[in-house]
């Protein structure tokens, strides 16, 4: 469940799957609009009583929270 799969349109749309490569490029970079960008998605996931995908993206935001933490 991790491939965004661009080239299946039924799965991930050009647009969702070009906000997760701008996603990355932040997270890459160490940017503050990583946590900014996933902030608003949560918030706004949440104002839409859509707690599944807001829940997805806190899982996604601790996911990299630990990636970024992890001295190895």
């Amino acid at each position: 469940k991790r491939c965004l799969a661009p080239c299946v349109k039924e799965i991930c749309s050009p647009e969702d799957y070009a906000e997760m490569v701008s996603l990355l490029k932040f997270f890459l970079r160490n940017e503050e609009n990583f946590a900014e960008s996933i902030n608003r998605k949560i918030e706004s996931c949440a104002e839409n009583l859509d707690f599944e995908n807001a829940a997805y993206w806190r899982d996604l935001a601790e996911s990299a929270g630990s990636l970024r933490n992890n001295k190895k």
